[in-house]
């Protein structure tokens, strides 16, 4: 809900600030997908913070 509502207003950036924390591994690779294909799509920039160096 929060990406989709972050993605409405046509922004040239969105700042993801742990997007996947506490979420389990499928999950996790669903909602990267999902922001790469935004990325892709859209052509907009994604600062994604983290700690998981996996994600990043």
């Amino acid at each position: 809900m929060a990406i989709a509502r972050a993605t409405v207003g046509a922004p040239r950036l969105i700042v993801a600030d742990e997007p996947t924390s506490m979420l389990d591994v499928s999950v996790r690779a669903s909602i990267n997908s999902l922001l790469r294909n935004i990325d892709d799509e859209r052509a907009l920039g994604i600062l994604l913070i983290t700690h998981d160096l996996g994600i990043a």
